[in-house]
């Protein structure tokens, strides 16, 4: 198994910062997004989140959120 590369571009303070996930197909990438979004929505609950995926995904990735963690994602 590939291992995930990982980026953190920016990081404006404690307040937002972006991440990079990429990798080729079937090494983790959406397996480690969802529980990053899980452990952090354990911590806090009212976080905002935001996670972008390409068009032609996002039905099916909002599935897998809603399956994994629940409406609590959304």
């Amino acid at each position: 198994m590939e291992k995930i590369n990982k980026n953190v571009s920016k990081q404006w303070g404690n307040k937002m910062s972006i991440r990079f996930i990429y990798g080729r197909a079937g090494t983790g990438k959406s397996r480690f997004c969802i529980d990053e979004i899980k452990k952090k929505l354990q911590l806090d609950e009212n976080r905002k989140l935001i996670l972008i995926v390409p068009d032609q995904y996002t039905f099916t990735t909002e599935n897998n959120v809603l399956r994994e963690i629940g409406e609590a994602a959304f």
